[in-house]
């Protein structure tokens, strides 16, 4: 019971680093320029392809 523990105790903060670090990561994108010249790239090639 107490490795299950020490377990959890290790895989939760990970867990919730990576959902901090993926949100950062992904706000960031989204307010930058580039991030927003390759999203609405990436639109148009989808509006493009469903012509």
């Amino acid at each position: 019971m107490e490795s299950f523990l020490i377990i959890i105790s290790y895989i939760i903060p990970f867990a919730i680093l990576y959902f901090v670090i993926v949100t950062a990561v992904k706000r960031g994108i989204d307010q930058s320029e580039a991030g927003r010249i390759i999203i609405e790239n990436k639109l148009r090639i989808k509006e493009q392809d469903k012509k």
